[in-house]
């Protein structure tokens, strides 16, 4: 499974894109067809940062979720 972490109007430490790498990996446990992820963290508003995760899986449509918090 390919996993991509990227950052949208900042930047990420690769400490912080390895962490994030690590945990989203963990979504194969649920649904083993993801063949990549592609995990996006929005800094546009730095009070309120945006995560983006879009999971590709065979024979299935991308899976999108969306979530933002001041606690990443």
């Amino acid at each position: 499974m390919q996993v991509n972490v990227s950052a949208r109007h900042g930047h990420l430490s690769p400490v912080s894109q390895s962490k994030i790498a690590s945990k989203v990996s963990r979504l194969r446990r649920y649904f083993d067809r993801i063949t990549s992820l592609n995990v996006t963290v929005d800094f546009a508003n730095t009070s309120l940062p945006g995560v983006e995760i879009i999971a590709s899986a065979e024979h299935f449509h991308d899976l999108v979720s969306h979530e933002t918090s001041a606690n990443l």
